[in-house]
């Protein structure tokens, strides 16, 4: 059974043994780390680029509770 953090292409990797196993050398090991590692490393910048995405929109979007002036106090001095 693949691992969860598995790419489709990692099970292709290495040599067949004959219990079935697969044996990779230093360089299949090392190319197969450096992509596993770089499909992580993109999707932790997806991640990260929609976090301030939507932390942009909330900064920019008045609160449902303050008036559109955004000072609370500036009606009630207006009352005065």
């Amino acid at each position: 059974m693949p691992h969860a953090n598995m790419t489709p292409g990692d099970c292709d990797q290495g040599i067949a043994t004959a219990d079935g196993m697969t044996s990779n050398t230093k360089a299949e090991q090392s190319m197969t780390r450096q992509r596993r590692l770089g499909a992580a490393l993109r999707d932790n910048l997806r991640r990260r680029k929609a976090q301030a995405r939507g932390r942009a929109n909330d900064a920019t979007a008045p609160a449902a509770d303050e008036p559109e002036g955004g000072d609370i106090h500036s009606e009630f001095e207006a009352d005065r």
